[in-house]
C-alpha cells in the first residue's frame, strides 16, 4: 500500500510540474501592431474589454470574436468587429475560420487572446491553419485549485486529440 501511494504521489507531482510551463506559465508575447485581434471563445467581460483596448490603442483595426455570448453579441454590430460561430465548435474550428477570414482580408498577423491554460494548445492549432505571424496573450482568469485541476485534465486530453488529428 505504501509503495502504491508513493507511486501515485510521485506521478501526480510529475504531471503537475510538467504542466507548469504548458498550462500555468506558457510562453506569451508582447502585444504590438497586427492586422487583427482575435478573441477565442467564449467571449466574456474580461477578454472583450481587453480586445477592445487593443483596437482602441491602435494595435489593430479589426477585432474578431469567436462564439460571442450575450456579453459579446452587442459588440458584433460595431464596424470594426467580425463575429462568427466556428464549425466545429472547437479551437480547431476557430483556427480554421480565422484562417479563412485572414485569406479574405489579407491578414498576415494576429494577436490571439485566450486563457492562460489554453495559450500553448491554441498557438499550436492556430499555427497549423494560419501561416502569418501569431502573437499570443492571455486575459485575466482567476482559477481556484479545482479549476486548475479541470484545466490540466481538459487541456491534456485536448492536446492528445490535437496530436491525433495534426491537420488544420
Amino acid at each position: 500500500m505504501g509503495i502504491a501511494l508513493a507511486w501515485v504521489g510521485a506521478s501526480f507531482a510529475v504531471v503537475v510540474f510538467a504542466g507548469l510551463p504548458v498550462y500555468v506559465f506558457p510562453k506569451t508575447d508582447k502585444p504590438r501592431t497586427v492586422d487583427a485581434v482575435f478573441l477565442l471563445g467564449p467571449i466574456n467581460t474580461w477578454n472583450l474589454r481587453l480586445g477592445e483596448r487593443y483596437v482602441e490603442a491602435g494595435l489593430a483595426s479589426t477585432l474578431v470574436l469567436s462564439t460571442p455570448t450575450e456579453t459579446g453579441r452587442g459588440a458584433c454590430t460595431r464596424t470594426y468587429v467580425i463575429c462568427f460561430r466556428p464549425d466545429p465548435s472547437t479551437t480547431q474550428g476557430e483556427a480554421q475560420e480565422f484562417a479563412r477570414l485572414a485569406e479574405i482580408h489579407s491578414w498576415d498577423s494576429a494577436l490571439v487572446v485566450t486563457t492562460t491554460a489554453h495559450i500553448t494548445r491554441a498557438r499550436m492549432l492556430m499555427s497549423r491553419c494560419f501561416s502569418g505571424e501569431l502573437l499570443m496573450v492571455s486575459y485575466w482568469s482567476q482559477y481556484d485549485i479545482s479549476e486548475w485541476i479541470h484545466q490540466y485534465l481538459y487541456q491534456t486530453g485536448a492536446f492528445f486529440k490535437a496530436w491525433l488529428h495534426p491537420d488544420c
